[in-house]
């Protein structure tokens, strides 16, 4: 599908009738939609460090531990975007908060690994395009 022909697509939302070429293209590239991006292993590894968590949980050798150290040194991103993806992650987090052996990793370290994922984006970002006024009249004319 040509490019002019998704933004046309696009354009059928309620929230662009009625505005000018240019109004339509400003809004259509607002963030405003929340979204998920894939989580960097090594921004974990460094929020564990500066957390003072790295430790336990390297050094650790409980399941929770062995678990979340093979994950993050395997893989250079977890592609949290993906929801079967993101359940893993959410559950291997979990874990390290139920390990009796690592009582400083809390639910709040859980909470902010995840949120390491959370994105705004906007329409024209989920197009993958940076749309201005001409593109939305191109659209139009289609």
């Amino acid at each position: 599908m040509s490019k002019f022909k998704e933004i046309a697509i696009a354009l059928q939302a309620e929230k662009y009738t009625g505005l000018s070429h240019e109004a339509a293209s400003i809004e259509i590239n607002r963030t405003y939609i929340s979204a998920k991006k894939a989580i960097d292993t090594l921004a974990i590894d460094q929020y564990l460090v500066m957390q003072g968590l790295w430790p336990a949980i390297y050094q650790g050798v409980s399941d929770a531990a062995v678990t979340a150290v093979g994950t993050l040194s395997k893989f250079p991103a977890i592609e949290v975007q993906y929801p079967e993806k993101l359940a893993v992650l959410d559950a291997i987090l979990q874990t390290l908060v139920d390990d009796p052996e690592i009582p400083q990793f809390i639910n709040t370290h859980k909470d902010y690994i995840l949120s390491m994922g959370d994105v705004l984006m906007s329409d024209a970002d989920q197009l993958g395009y940076k749309i201005n006024a001409g593109d939305i009249q191109a659209s139009r004319e289609i």
